[in-house]
C-alpha cells in the first residue's frame, strides 16, 4: 500500500507527462502545485521536529510497591513558529507508566507541562525513558520522527508493614 506521499509523488509524474503530451497550462499549473505541496509538506515536517526540548523531572528516584512515583515532562518550543502537532512516546520499563501525549498547536517560545503519576504495583528497577519525538505536517504526507536517548532509573522497594 503507498503511503499518502507516494500517491501524490505518483499523481506528480502523471500530470508531468501529461502536461508533456499535452502541453496545456492547466496541466502544468496542476505540477505546479503538486511539487509546492510536497516540498511545503516536507518542509514542515522538518520544522516541526526542529528546536524542540523535552525535559523530564523525576521528584524522587525511589518508591515502594503501593506508593505512587511522581514526574514531571516539559515540551519547550525555541523556535519562533508554532508547532502544529508532536506526539511524545515514552519508552519507560515500569508497569502502568504512561508518560507519552500528544500535544496540538505549542506556540512559538512557549512551553508544555503535565505531570504524571504511576502506582508502583511490581519492585525491581526500572528505566524511564527513552522518549520518542513524532510529528509531520498537516496534510499528513509525510512523518518523522527522532529519539531522545536521555534515561533515568527508578528503584522500587517492597512494600513494608508498621
Amino acid at each position: 500500500m503507498l503511503r499518502r506521499s507516494g500517491g501524490v509523488i505518483v499523481l506528480l509524474i502523471a500530470a508531468l507527462v501529461i502536461a508533456q503530451i499535452t502541453e496545456r497550462k492547466l496541466v502544468y499549473s496542476v505540477v505546479y502545485l503538486l511539487a509546492a505541496l510536497l516540498i511545503i509538506s516536507f518542509s514542515m515536517t522538518i520544522v516541526n521536529l526542529s528546536w524542540v526540548q523535552v525535559t523530564r523531572a523525576t521528584h524522587m528516584r525511589r518508591s515502594q510497591v503501593g506508593k505512587f512515583f511522581e514526574e514531571t515532562l516539559t515540551v519547550i518550543n525555541r523556535a519562533p513558529v508554532i508547532k502544529l502537532w508532536l506526539e511524545i512516546e515514552d519508552h519507560s520499563q515500569l508497569p502502568f507508566h504512561r508518560a507519552g501525549r500528544v500535544i496540538t498547536s505549542l506556540g512559538p517560545r512557549r512551553r508544555r507541562t503535565w505531570s504524571v503519576r504511576t502506582f508502583c504495583t511490581q519492585r525491581g528497577r526500572f528505566t524511564l525513558g527513552p522518549l520518542t519525538l513524532r510529528s509531520g505536517d498537516p496534510f499528513g504526507l509525510f512523518s518523522l520522527s527522532r529519539c531522545l536517548r536521555d534515561t533515568s532509573s527508578l528503584i522500587v522497594y517492597p512494600a513494608t508493614l508498621e
